[in-house]
């Protein structure tokens, strides 16, 4: 995971270009949700009920086309089909993540409990409260699951506010509204760990691995290791000390470029294995060595 750094006003412009009039229709429901005290999908007079897939193509083009959650590339022609508008807090309820649940919950060191247990209706229609997911961490995996260290939040306060009080276990990548997904998780190679540097991050870092099952996915790890071989060729003539100066500073201006764009698949990935790479070239050799070979056994 990365975060999407964009302000709140750029989102809602974003939204609005994507389908004019949307906000207005989701303030108006919102109010409709909060007056009846839960989420429903009945019919109001005054109170349309906007439609989430039009709103879908501003989050895809804001994440590259990417899941949010695993970072895999999604259809761009297709992407009504493939990508969910997730709700990152259930609208309607929220279930437990036990260790009996798919994916199973890890042993963290710390009580954990469900969000709200009629959801966050409020939240229904919040821009803050979306990202696009492809099918599995949406539907699969994810569902309403929404596992938190303390109390659930009251109705009508705002993300920011409920990033802060509930303490959620999996981070929410849109905006800075919560921590940088990249301080939560890091990247050694093709597998993810938690970074450890701080309790709450450990217990975060190893909760989104687990739940997102970041390690244990076929298709996750084939395209994290097809995005390290192509940065890979740049980084062996930027790290070749008998090339011309002229041909390192270009390599590294390549994939200075290359890793800057949040839209690139698996960007975190590839990040940390840019910085292992300048910082100890001779084990990211054995990396890349493992990696050939292990798309070599897949055929």
């Amino acid at each position: 995971m990365i975060c999407y750094p964009i302000t709140e006003a750029a989102l809602h412009a974003a939204i609005e270009a994507e389908k004019p009039g949307w906000l207005a229709k989701a303030a108006t429901r919102t109010q409709q949700l909060v007056t009846d005290g839960k989420y429903h999908e009945d019919a109001v007079a005054g109170a349309p009920r906007p439609s989430w897939s039009d709103i879908k193509g501003a989050y895809r083009a804001l994440q590259g086309h990417k899941c949010a959650y695993c970072e895999k590339l999604v259809s761009a022609e297709y992407g009504k089909i493939e990508h969910d508008v997730e709700h990152y807090r259930p609208k309607r309820k929220s279930t437990g993540w036990g260790p009996r649940s798919t994916p199973k919950r890890p042993t963290l060191g710390v009580a954990t409990r469900k969000g709200r247990a009629d959801g966050y209706h409020w939240l229904a229609y919040a821009p803050l409260n979306y990202c696009t997911s492809c099918k599995t961490c949406n539907s699969t995996l994810k569902g309403t699951r929404f596992p938190i260290l303390a109390q659930p939040g009251a109705p009508t306060a705002t993300p920011a506010a409920l990033q802060a009080s509930e303490q959620p276990l999996l981070p929410y990548p849109i905006s800075d509204i919560d921590d940088d997904p990249e301080e939560i998780v890091r990247w050694e190679g093709l597998v993810a760990q938690h970074t450890g540097n701080t309790a709450d991050r450990r217990v975060r870092g190893e909760a989104t691995i687990a739940f997102f099952q970041l390690n244990g996915r076929d298709d996750l790890r084939h395209g994290r290791a097809l995005q390290l071989q192509v940065i890979w060729r740049k980084l062996e003539v930027e790290l070749d000390p008998a090339r011309p100066a002229s041909e390192r500073t270009a390599a590294r201006a390549y994939v200075d470029t290359y890793i800057a764009s949040p839209k690139r698949p698996h960007a975190a990935c590839m990040r940390a294995f840019v910085v292992l790479a300048r910082t100890n070239s001779a084990y990211a050799r054995q990396l890349i060595d493992t990696i050939d070979a292990y798309l070599l056994s897949i055929g």
